[in-house]
Order: C-alpha cells, then sequence, then structure tokens
C-alpha cells in the first residue's frame, strides 16, 4: 500500500457559548489556504488512520485563540499534528451588525493512506447539510464550496444565494465573481452589488475583483479612483493580484499621481508573496 496522506475536510458551525455574543454569521475557513498536517512519522510507520473533530474559537481578528479536540481519531498524535496544522488556515471571522466577533466553529479532518472513501466524502457532505439545512450561513457557503468541487454548480448556487442572504461576505464573493465570469449579462448588476457588499466586509477576492469592474468599467462607470480605493484595501492584506493592478495604476498615474518608484515597490512586494 502506498502511504500517502489524503483527507476530508470540512467546517460545521458550533452553538456559540453564553459568555460569547450570538453572531448572525460564524466564522468560516478558507479552504483553499489550508495546506495538509504533516503526517506524524511515528503515526506513519504504524499506519495509524481516523478521523479528528476539532473545535476553533475564532478572534475577531480572524486569528485563531483557542482549539480543543471534541473527537478523537483514537491516536493522539494525528490529533494533535491535525490541531496545529489546521490552526494555520485563514479564516474570515463571524459577523454580528456588520462587525467582526469572537466565535466558535468546528472542523473535521480525515487522515487515511488512501483517496477518502466516496463514503467518505458523502459523510461529510451530509454534515455540512444539515447544519445548512438549519440555515447557518457559513454551512450554506461551505456546502456550496464542496458542491463546486465536485462541478454541480447548479446545487452550488442555489447554496450560495441563501448563504449570501443572510449578507456572509464570502459567499457574496463567490457568488458574486461567478455570476461576474459565467453569468449572463443581465447578471453584471447583481455581481457587483454582492461584490461591494463583500468588499466592504474586507473580503480580499471581492476587493479585487470590484476594483476591476471600476477600472474596466464592467457593470459600473469607469472610475479609476475607485479602482484604485478597492485595489489598496486588498493591497493592505497582501493580495498579489492587487498589488500588481495597483502598481499598473501608479504607473500610468490613474486614478492615483503617477509614481513609478511607488509602482515598481508594488511590483516588488507582489514578487515577495509567490
Amino acid at each position: 500500500m502506498t502511504k500517502s496522506l489524503a483527507a476530508v475536510l470540512a467546517a460545521f458551525s458550533l452553538a456559540t457559548p453564553p459568555a460569547l455574543a450570538l453572531a448572525a454569521n460564524r466564522a468560516v475557513v478558507e479552504f483553499s489556504t489550508c495546506a495538509k498536517p504533516e503526517w506524524p512519522k511515528e503515526s506513519l510507520r504504524n499506519s495509524e488512520q481516523g478521523t479528528v473533530q476539532l473545535a476553533f474559537l475564532i478572534g475577531a481578528d480572524g486569528g485563531v485563540h483557542d482549539t480543543r479536540v471534541e473527537r478523537s481519531s483514537g491516536h493522539p498524535l494525528l490529533d494533535q499534528a491535525a490541531r496545529e496544522g489546521l490552526a494555520r488556515c485563514t479564516f474570515k471571522p463571524a459577523q454580528e451588525n456588520g462587525k467582526p466577533v469572537e466565535s466558535w466553529t468546528r472542523m473535521q479532518y480525515v487522515w487515511t493512506l488512501e483517496d477518502p472513501t466516496p463514503q467518505q466524502i458523502e459523510a461529510s457532505r451530509a454534515a455540512l447539510r444539515v447544519a445548512a439545512e438549519r440555515g447557518e450561513a457559513a454551512s450554506q457557503y461551505s456546502l456550496a464550496v464542496m458542491l463546486r468541487m465536485d462541478h454541480q454548480e447548479v446545487q452550488a448556487l442555489s447554496w450560495l444565494r441563501k448563504s449570501a442572504a443572510e449578507d456572509f461576505a464570502a459567499a457574496e464573493s463567490m457568488l458574486g465573481v461567478m455570476l461576474l465570469n459565467g453569468g449572463q449579462a443581465g447578471d453584471v448588476p447583481e455581481a457587483v452589488t454582492l461584490l461591494g457588499k463583500a468588499a466592504e466586509q474586507n473580503e480580499r477576492t471581492a476587493q479585487v475583483a470590484l476594483a476591476d469592474c471600476y477600472e474596466n468599467g464592467r457593470g459600473v462607470a469607469q472610475d479609476y479612483a475607485q479602482a484604485a480605493k478597492w485595489y489598496q484595501r486588498a493591497a493592505q492584506a497582501n493580495s498579489r493580484n492587487a498589488l500588481i493592478s495597483l502598481a499598473r495604476l501608479y504607473d500610468n498615474g490613474q486614478g492615483v499621481p503617477k509614481d513609478s518608484a511607488k509602482a515598481q515597490a508594488l511590483l516588488e512586494q507582489a514578487v515577495a508573496q509567490r
């Protein structure tokens, strides 16, 4: 048997402890930022496998402030490796009245020596669906992400709309980009509206996409100053695409004073993000 790490990763909402404010939107992980936790050598030698369920306390700053193992894989080394590895994922904090707040979220990680079975994938999807059907915006978004990975675009779009209806920034951003890039011409105004709402909540992808709309006059009047504003907001979070685009505006003097030195500095910063 080839010993290669594969995993099924899913995120769910946890009931907020009484000591914490009840958030309208729960914390959500950005799956694309989650690198595979390193398999402990001793666990690999012993062919240890299993599923660990973890809980993370996500602060208003999006950082992990606390973690706990809710259900062990049966192997402490695997539990700890998953706990340490997933704590390095990027999280979007919960929102209450438009402001980030502290909340708990739950993640599950499957350690297996082979590709995850259809049963394991379906179990993760089923757990997300239960939470999504309860109306939890974060789970609706996570389920949409999983469905998109399985190329089930119609179902993914449906769950994204439900999540976006709850003003969940990540869903607004993804839905806006989907409508902008793959929808009909009549979808562009809706896409811009969604991107604007997500951008105001500091959703980086939405900020870059909205800036591009302003730069190219897509769905809005062309406005280089607005383009520069949103590229700058995203560049503050070291978005490589935003840094490159902002450098272009500085180099051309569009929406910002022409400054070739500033443009070069931004390009160097973008290169450093590789």
